[in-house]
Formats: structure tokens, C-alpha cells, sequence
């Protein structure tokens, strides 16, 4: 009973908010794979004054998934270098 009384109070929250459309094509395109236009998306909303917390926080996520994926990817070309190429790296960073 009382899951029920939780989820009816969730719903009468949610049921007068409308979705931004910059955050549902955003999702669309993270979901589709194309997350820097999904990141595009996000920061031109915010430019244009959408400061909603939804915003920010689906702005903070496709940064970090894309922060992940630099991460993943740098890794896996520095482990297939020579030890040579390891060395300039590490003098790089």
C-alpha cells in the first residue's frame, strides 16, 4: 500500500512538468550513439538560458561517458606502442 501511495505522489510531481526538447534530442542522440551532438544539444539549451537541473545533469553525464571513452581509447593505443612511444607519452604528459 504504501508503494502505491509513493508512486501516485511521483506521478502527480511529474504529470505538470513538460521535458525540455533540447534534453529528449539529446537522449535520443546519446542512445543513438552520437554523443557529441547530444553534448552540442545540451550546452546550445543552456546558452539560450534552459538551466534546469535536468539540463545540467544530463550534461554532466554525456561529458563523463565521453571523458571514459577519451580515457578508454588513449589506453588502448598506448598499450599497443612501443616501449619508445610509452616513453614520449609519459614525457608528453
Amino acid at each position: 500500500m504504501a508503494n502505491d501511495n509513493a508512486n501516485q505522489n511521483t506521478d502527480k510531481k511529474n504529470s505538470g512538468k513538460t521535458v525540455s526538447p533540447a534534453l529528449a534530442r539529446s537522449v535520443s542522440l546519446h542512445l543513438e550513439g552520437k554523443h557529441r551532438e547530444a553534448l552540442k544539444e545540451l550546452n546550445t539549451a543552456i546558452e539560450n538560458g534552459e538551466e534546469s537541473a535536468e539540463i545540467f545533469s544530463a550534461n554532466a553525464r554525456v561529458t563523463s561517458w565521453l571523458i571514459e571513452e577519451f580515457s578508454r581509447s588513449a589506453s588502448a593505443r598506448a598499450a599497443s606502442w612501443s616501449d619508445s612511444g610509452r616513453r614520449r607519452l609519459i614525457v608528453l604528459i
